[in-house]
C-alpha cells in the first residue's frame, strides 16, 4: 500500500515527519507556548502527547541548524501574490523555476505559500541573521526564516480550514530535500554587505560557583532599539523629522525592525496603514540614523540599556588555576580542547576555592568526577539571579508583586506576574545559552519567584513629599533642587520611589492656559480656583492627612471630566486608579488596587445610596484590608493619597453619620461649554501608552511650578477652612446636607437654636391609624426622634435609629459650636439648646432662624440671640 504524503486542510500525520527534525507545539492562533521554544525542541513523540492531550492545535518546524546533522532548515516564507514578483525580480527567473518544488505549506489564503529547503553547514555562516525580509509595492513581503523561528508544518488555521500541501509538493520531497536556491544565498549575502554582518558580543559572567560564556547577536539591538523607541514621547511619532530618523534607525539594525516602527507610529493620529511599508524601501543603511543616535535620542526621556549581565571579572587566580587544569585534561584525553572546555570549564568553576589553591601550589591533582551540561541545581540557579539583580529588586508584600529598580529613571517599576515571568525567562535564556541548563518549565519560575519573594521582602516604600520624581531627575521639593540620575544612582536606589510624574521638571513653565481654563469653569471667582489649585497640590504631594475628598458635580460639558483628566495626567496614569462605588464598597480585592497610588478616580458616577465606608476609611486615614486573589495571607495598609469624585448629583448615600460630610469637599461646576462641536478642543487625555496628550500636556510641567509655589498652610486653609476662604461656600455646602442628609434636612426644617430652652429627645411610638390626624408617630411636635422620625416618613427617606441620631445630632451641634447639652428633666432625657418650630403662636419660634441658618450665617443673627 502506497503511503500518501499529501496533507489535506488541517490534517496532522505525524508519521510523514522525519525523526531528527526539531518541532514545537503550536497552539489555536499559530504561536508556540512552550517556554524557551526556540532552544527547546520536542521530538516527534513529545508533540504526539501535546496533540493527544489536545493542547496543540499545529505542528511548527523550528528552521537553523538541525541538531548534529550536516545540515540545516531554511523556511522561504511567500506572503501574498505581490511577493512572487519580489522572487522573480530577486532571481531573474519565473517563480516556478527560482523556487523549485520541495515541502510547500499553504494555510488555504490566496498567494501564500511557505517552502522548506535544506542549507548546507558551510553556508551557516551567510545566515548572519534570524529573518531576512524583501518588500514589495504593499504591505506582502519575502521572509527567509533561519534561526529562532518556525513555520507551521500542519494543523489548524484560524482564519481558514487549514494547512496543507500543495499538489507535487508534500512530505516526499523530506528524504532528500533541495538545497536552498543560490540566488536566496546571494541575495541574503547582499543584505548582510548592505546592512554589514550583526556583531556578537561575548560576554562572561562569573558567579559565586560557576561561570557563564553567552554570545549576543543583532536580537539583543532589536529588543534594545525597541524599548528605546517607546520611550520616546508621542510628539516624535508626529514630528515627521524625528519619525523619520526613528525609522532610519530602525532600518539600520534589521529589515525585521520595521514592524516595531509601523507599531510606534501607530501612536499618532497621522498613522496610515502602509506608508511606513512605503517609506522604508527609501532607505539607505549608509545615510540617516543608527541606533547610537536613537538610544541617545531616547537617552533624554529615562531611557537606558540595562547592565545586569555585564561580565564580571574573573580573579587572575582562578584563570591560572583553571589553564592548568585543562592541560592535564588534555594530557588524559584524547578529545579536542575546545571541547572539554565546553564541557568541563563549568564542573571546574563549580568546585571549592580551595582546591584551586591546591592546584596552584603544585599539589597532586584530585580525581575529578565529568559534570555534564545543564547541572546546576535549582539552588545554585537561585543564587546566580540573586547576584544578578544585584540588589535592584523587591518584592511588594501589600501588592504581592516584585519591583524592579531602572537606574535611568530612579524608579522602582512595578512587575505583573506576566512581565515578572518574562524577566525571568530572559534571565533563565542566559543560562540556557551558555549550557549551565538544560531548560525551564513554568514550576522552576514559580519556584524562583517564591524563593525571590521570601529573600527580597519589603514595605518601606517612598509615599512621602519631600522628594518627586521626573523623567530628568528627582526634585527636591523644599530647595527646588534637581538631583540628575547618573550622578545619584545609589541616593535613587535608596529612596525606594514608585510615583514617577511623566514628564520633565522645567523650573521656567508657567500654566497660563489651565488657569485661564479654571476661571473660565469657575465663572471668575479666584477663591474657587484658588480651591482647585490647593487640591492638585494636594494630590502631586500625597497630603492625605487633610482627610477631604473632592467631589466635582456638573452637567456635560462643563470641564468636570477634564479637572479629573487633569489630575491624573499630573501624576501619570500608572500612579492612580480608577474604581467606581459598587466595586470600592463590594469587591474585597479592589482595594489592592489602591495601595502605594497618589489618587483614586471614580468618574461619572450614578446614583448610588449603597454604603460608603471604605470611601470613608480610605479618605478618614484608617487601615484597610488588603486581600489579593488567590493569596492566603492577608495583610492590611494605609492608603495615602488623594480622592476625585465626578457626578451629575450629589452621590447618596446610607450612611447617615456626619463623618461623611466632614471628608465631602464638593464644588460645582455650573458653566456649560454651548459652542458647536468643532470649537471643542482636546484639552487633556491620554494616548494609548497612558501618555499625555492635548493643549494642557505641554503645560503640565508650568502647573507643577504653579502648585509648589503655594504654601502648604495656604492649601491646607483652602481644604480644611473651605468656608472661610471661598465665598458662599458654606451655604452650597448647607444646601448639599440638606439634599444628602435626612438629619441636616430635618435640623433645616423644623428645629432652631435656643440656648435656653430644653426639649424631650422621645422615643420611637405609632399612633394608631386615623387618630388626631395623619400623623404616624406620637409626640412628633413636642419630642425630637418623633420629629426627626415624622420628617424622614413625609419625605419617603429611611431614618436612623434612636442612637445613631442622638450622636449623630450631638456631633454636628459640637463641631458647629452650638451650646447644647445632653441633660435630664422630670425624668426624661432632652437635649438644652434645641427647640422643635411647631407653635405658631410663639413669636420666637417663628422668627429665629433654623438651626442650618443659624450654622450658615450667625453673625447676620447675633442681634437675635443678644436680646
Amino acid at each position: 500500500m502506497s503511503i500518501e504524503f499529501q496533507l489535506k486542510p488541517g490534517e496532522i500525520r505525524l508519521d510523514l515527519i522525519p525523526s531528527s527534525w526539531p518541532l514545537t507545539p503550536l497552539g489555536i492562533d499559530k504561536a508556540p507556548y512552550i517556554l524557551g521554544w526556540q532552544r527547546n525542541p520536542l521530538s516527534v513523540s513529545e508533540i504526539a502527547e501535546e496533540i493527544y492531550s489536545n493542547k496543540a492545535k499545529a505542528v511548527g518546524l523550528l528552521s537553523g541548524p538541525v541538531g548534529n546533522e550536516p545540515y540545516g532548515l531554511v523556511w522561504v516564507d511567500v506572503d501574498g501574490k505581490s511577493a512572487y514578483e519580489i522572487v522573480e525580480k530577486l532571481s531573474t527567473e519565473e517563480f516556478d523555476k527560482a523556487l523549485p518544488p520541495t515541502l510547500a505549506i499553504s494555510s488555504g489564503r490566496e498567494g501564500r505559500v511557505r517552502k522548506l529547503y535544506k542549507v548546507s553547514k558551510s553556508d551557516f555562516d551567510v545566515f548572519a541573521r534570524s529573518k531576512y525580509r524583501w518588500l514589495g509595492d504593499t504591505d506582502e513581503q519575502l521572509e527567509v526564516l533561519w534561526t529562532k523561528r518556525q513555520g507551521v508544518l500542519m494543523g489548524k488555521h484560524p482564519d481558514t480550514k487549514g494547512f496543507f500541501t500543495l499538489p507535487g509538493q508534500g512530505f516526499e520531497h523530506c528524504a532528500n530535500l533541495p538545497l536552498v536556491p543560490e540566488w536566496v544565498i546571494a541575495n541574503v549575502h547582499a543584505q548582510n554587505k548592505k546592512k554589514g554582518t550583526p556583531t556578537i558580543e561575548r560576554q562572561r559572567y562569573v558567579g559565586l560557583n560557576f561561570a557563564i560564556n553567552s554570545e549576543i547577536t543583532v536580537e539583543r539591538d532589536i529588543r534594545i532599539a525597541e524599548k528605546a523607541i517607546f520611550s520616546l514621547p508621542i510628539e516624535h511619532c508626529d514630528n515627521y523629522d524625528s519619525w523619520i530618523s526613528a525609522g532610519q534607525a530602525l532600518h539600520s539594525i534589521d529589515d525585521s525592525c520595521l514592524e516595531i516602527w509601523d507599531a510606534w507610529s501607530q501612536r499618532s493620529d497621522k498613522y496610515k496603514p502602509g506608508v511606513c511599508a512605503a517609506k522604508w524601501k527609501t532607505f539607505d543603511r549608509d545615510g540617516g540614523a543608527g541606533i547610537g543616535s536613537l538610544i541617545e535620542e531616547a537617552k533624554k526621556y529615562g531611557f537606558s540599556i540595562s547592565q545586569d549581565f555585564k561580565a564580571h571579572s574573573v580573579s587572575d587566580k582562578e584563570v591560572a588555576a583553571a589553564e592548568k587544569y585543562l592541560k592535564t585534561l588534555e594530557k588524559e584525553e584524547k578529545q579536542d580542547p575546545i571541547e572539554l572546555i565546553e564541557q568541563e570549564m563549568i564542573a571546574f568553576l563549580q568546585e571549592d576555592r580551595q582546591q584551586h589553591h591546591s592546584f596552584e601550589k603544585g599539589s597532586s591533582l584530585p580525581k575529578q568526577t565529568r559534570k555534564q551540561k545543564g547541572s546546576l541545581t535549582q539552588s545554585q540557579i537561585f543564587h546566580l539571579l540573586v547576584q544578578a539583580y544585584d540588589d535592584n529588586l523587591r518584592y511588594c508584600e501589600t501588592l504581592r508583586q516584585f519591583r524592579l529598580f531602572d537606574p535611568s529613571k530612579g524608579h522602582w517599576e512595578l512587575l505583573s506576574d506576566n512581565k515578572m515571568g518574562a524577566d525571568l525567562m530572559e534571565r533563565l535564556d542566559v543560562l540556557s545559552d551558555s549550557g549551565l541548563i538544560s531548560g525551564y518549565d513554568n514550576k522552576l519560575i514559580n519556584d524562583l519567584k517564591n524563593l525571590l519573594s521570601n529573600k527580597f521582602t519589603f514595605n518601606n516604600w517612598y509615599e512621602d513629599r519631600e522628594y518627586l520624581l521626573f523623567t530628568n531627575g528627582i526634585l527636591h521639593v523644599p530647595s527646588s533642587k534637581l538631583i540628575p540620575f547618573n550622578k545619584n544612582v545609589k541616593f535613587a536606589h535608596d529612596l525606594f520611589l514608585i510615583n514617577r510624574q511623566p514628564y520633565a521638571y522645567d523650573d521656567k513653565q508657567v500654566p497660563s492656559k489651565i488657569i485661564d481654563w479654571m476661571h473660565w469653569t469657575q465663572e471668575g471667582r479666584e477663591d474657587r480656583v484658588q480651591l482647585l489649585r490647593a487640591f492638585l497640590r494636594a494630590v502631586l504631594l500625597q497630603h492625605h492627612e487633610v482627610q477631604r475628598f473632592l467631589e466635582i458635580v456638573g452637567y456635560g460639558k462643563t470641564g468636570k471630566s477634564t479637572f479629573a483628566n487633569l489630575c491624573v495626567a499630573l501624576v501619570g496614569r500608572d500612579n492612580m486608579a480608577t474604581t467606581s462605588f459598587k466595586e470600592m464598597e463590594s469587591n474585597k480585592f479592589e482595594l489592592t488596587n489602591f495601595a502605594g497610588k497618589k489618587l483614586i478616580v471614580l468618574p461619572d458616577q450614578d446614583k448610588y445610596g449603597g454604603s460608603v465606608g471604605v470611601l470613608k476609611n480610605l479618605s478618614g486615614g484608617d487601615m484597610v484590608r488588603n486581600e489579593v486573589k488567590n493569596k492566603a495571607n492577608v495583610t492590611s495598609f494605609q492608603y495615602k493619597g488623594m480622592i476625585i469624585i465626578t457626578a451629575n448629583a450629589e452621590i447618596q448615600s446610607t450612611d447617615k453619620s456626619t463623618g461623611l460630610q466632614r471628608r465631602r469637599l464638593t464644588l460645582y461646576f455650573n458653566r456649560v461649554f454651548k459652542g458647536k462641536p468643532s470649537e471643542q478642543r482636546n484639552l487633556i487625555s491620554f494616548s494609548k501608552s497612558g501618555e499625555p496628550i492635548g493643549e494642557f500636556a505641554k503645560e503640565l510641567p508650568g502647573l507643577i511650578n504653579w502648585l509648589l509655589s503655594m504654601s502648604e498652610e495656604t492649601m491646607k486653609e483652602y481644604l480644611m477652612a473651605t468656608s472661610s476662604h471661598v465665598e458662599g461656600y458654606h451655604k452650597e455646602e448647607s444646601d448639599r446636607d440638606r439634599r444628602v442628609s435626612t438629619l441636616h434636612d430635618w435640623l433645616g426644617e423644623h428645629v432652631i437654636y435656643d440656648p435656653d430652652y430644653w426639649t424631650a429627645i422621645g422615643v420611637s411610638r405609632e399612633r394608631p391609624f386615623n387618630q388626631e390626624g395623619n400623623h404616624k408617630y406620637a409626640n412628633y411636635n413636642i419630642e425630637l426622634y418623633p420629629s426627626y422620625l415624622e420628617h424622614c416618613s413625609n419625605i419617603g427617606q429611611k431614618s436612623s435609629t434612636r442612637g445613631n441620631f442622638l450622636s449623630n445630632l450631638i456631633e454636628y451641634c459640637r463641631t458647629n459650636n452650638l451650646d447644647v447639652t445632653k441633660e435630664k428633666c422630670k425624668r426624661s432625657n432632652g437635649l438644652k439648646g434645641l427647640r422643635l418650630r411647631n407653635e405658631s403662636s410663639i413669636v420666637k419660634e417663628n422668627e429665629w432662624p433654623s438651626v442650618l441658618d443659624y450654622v450658615n450665617d450667625k453673625e447676620r443673627y447675633k442681634n437675635i440671640y443678644e436680646k
